[in-house]
């Protein structure tokens, strides 16, 4: 008898909807059961759970398979995208797979060694990254749209309070912590003070942070002086927005604060491609804005941090020349001819039926073993009305079939669903890809970030130039362009 570890992943809203734990390990301790193999551990993971505590879940299980090689011959999930929510998960569990030849069963996406079936395994798992990178990008779109709208998000910096109004979060004044803060900057920006004198000067007035930790200190202080929602803004993604909270500071206190700290770049991120979103092609340290004012304009110039340092190259562009390569991107991605597009639809089309294909023939076994299981119902029910079996045992036995039922229902569902969304997810992605030109020249920075985000997976500064990897799916578009030209120029 063969051992396995399982392992049961649900979100909270899939458990809403019926797709519980409860199930999942139901299934898999059937599937154990019918193929003569054990479990010798289940492992749960709620994704409503802490980032940290679902890693560590997920690693515990392939350090014991690890550890125990030669006991345990394989990992036990109930599909793909249940063993795995990134590539990075996936990739560990294939070399797991690879290196001590522990085997990987999704029962309901059964998959083979062959090359074909790796190739149709690790293309599930890129279809489940890439939902999961979807999520996170919507979970950010509202956020964002909070943010725009003037509302903070998340928990309330110090001095404020969260609380709820006709169904919206929102966050106003805290007057004990307010008091704190306004005192702070008033000793800060006109009494002389350094960030040890003012923690000083705090306890000698016997202030004190809070009741569980009653201690001002340096970092503390400093984050408190340097935090814009004191003057009514909300930072989000490196930008600024004008918040609808009060504001407990005067802008001529902050920015008096703000230079006496010698933070002279709190602007720094007002601008498209600052903040991180690009590294260098050398060092791979981040490219940063520099802001230039000639003859009463405003020019932006990005750099290398290490623009200066050493034999490091000195390169720099300014924001139109990286605007003019990513409308040249948004062109590559745009077809104005409808022949190639109708044939690019093609293409996206047929790579989603070869990605769900290998399921047909799960559905339709499926449907055959409701099929048998609705005809046994019917058998069950006829022995019952001629007296042959007893109320007790019919209603044991029909129970067992209408869970059985259930549990085949819900696999159904979930195949189907996937085979829906993998096509209508794709052709999406098209449509938004002819439109992202027209997009990004009405955007603000705010929303060409978001824009930047979605569509490159990495940005690269060399030769003064980017060098752009285009995020899935819409490097299927590229490569489908690609092919097409690479066909017309050999006919």
């Amino acid at each position: 008898m063969k051992n396995y570890l399982a392992l049961a992943r649900v979100s909270s809203e899939e458990q809403e909807h019926g797709f519980s734990l409860d199930i999942q390990e139901d299934a898999l301790r059937e599937w154990a059961a019918k193929n003569n193999a054990a479990i010798a551990k289940m492992y749960r993971v709620a994704e409503t759970a802490h980032k940290s505590e679902k890693r560590k879940t997920f690693h515990e299980m392939l350090d014991y398979a690890r550890k125990n090689k030669e006991r345990v011959h394989g990992l036990l999930f109930y599909k793909v995208d249940r063993a795995a929510r990134n590539m990075k998960d996936w990739i560990d569990l294939v070399d797991l797979r690879d290196k001590h030849g522990i085997e990987i069963v999704c029962i309901t996406e059964p998959f083979d060694e062959t090359p074909a079936g790796k190739l149709n395994s690790n293309m599930l798992a890129a279809i489940s990254q890439f939902y999961s990178d979807q999520l996170s990008i919507r979970t950010a779109e509202g956020v964002e749209r909070r943010v725009r709208t003037g509302l903070f998000s998340g928990r309330a910096h110090y001095g404020y309070k969260n609380y709820r109004e006709n169904g919206r979060g929102l966050i106003r004044i805290n007057p004990e912590q307010t008091d704190n803060v306004r005192r702070i900057f008033e000793l800060y920006a006109y009494h002389q003070h350094s960030l040890d004198s003012l923690v000083t000067a705090l306890q000698d007035e016997g202030r004190i942070y809070s009741e569980k930790y009653p201690d001002f200190v340096r970092s503390k202080l400093y984050t408190i002086l340097t935090d814009r929602s004191y003057i009514g803004e909300i930072k989000y993604r490196g930008q600024c927005v004008e918040g609808k909270h009060e504001h407990i500071i005067d802008f001529a206190t902050f920015d008096r604060v703000q230079v006496l700290l010698g933070n002279k770049s709190h602007h720094r991120h007002q601008s498209v491609y600052g903040g991180g979103l690009i590294v260098c092609g050398h060092c791979g340290r981040p490219v940063l804005c520099e802001t230039k004012y000639k003859r009463g304009r405003e020019y932006q110039y990005y750099r290398c941090t290490n623009y200066n340092k050493g034999d490091h190259p000195r390169e720099r562009t300014t924001g139109i020349e990286l605007d003019k390569q990513m409308l040249a991107l948004f062109d590559k991605l745009k077809f104005e001819d409808k022949k190639v597009l109708q044939w690019l639809q093609r293409v996206i089309r047929a790579k989603a039926k070869t990605e769900v294909a290998d399921n047909t023939a799960y559905l339709h076994d499926i449907n055959r073993k409701m099929g048998q299981i609705n005809k046994d119902r019917d058998a069950l029910l006829t022995l019952r009305m001629h007296g042959e079996i007893e109320s007790d045992t019919y209603a044991q036995k029909d129970g067992e079939l209408r869970n059985l039922l259930k549990r085949l229902t819900l696999q159904m569902e979930g195949q189907a669903q996937q085979k829906t969304e993998i096509g209508d997810t794709a052709m999406k992605v098209l449509e938004l890809s002819q439109r992202l030109k027209q997009k990004w020249v009405t955007a603000d920075i705010a929303q060409k970030r978001v824009i930047l985000e979605i569509v490159c997976l990495n940005l690269t500064f060399k030769d003064a130039s980017l060098d752009i990897s285009v995020r899935k799916p819409f490097d299927v578009i590229v490569e489908g362009l690609n092919l097409k030209i690479g066909a017309e120029e050999r006919t």
